[in-house]
């Protein structure tokens, strides 16, 4: 499921909303402030893109 990272334009909280096939997101507004100024900042295919190569699910063999 794709994932959207916004960031508001006028009180600079940055969120990341998950988008279901079909959703409109141009009535995204800020969960801090209510604001409907925000910028899109990325998009990924998957919250967990990179998480499989991320070293903090690596194992520490000593």
């Amino acid at each position: 499921m794709p994932s959207i990272d916004f960031l508001c334009k006028d009180c600079g909280h940055a969120f990341i909303r998950l988008v279901f096939k079909g959703d409109d997101t141009s009535e995204t507004v800020c969960p801090r402030c209510g604001s409907g100024s925000i910028k899109t900042q990325s998009i990924s295919e998957s919250l967990f893109d990179g998480i499989a190569s991320s070293s903090s699910l690596s194992k520490d063999v000593n």
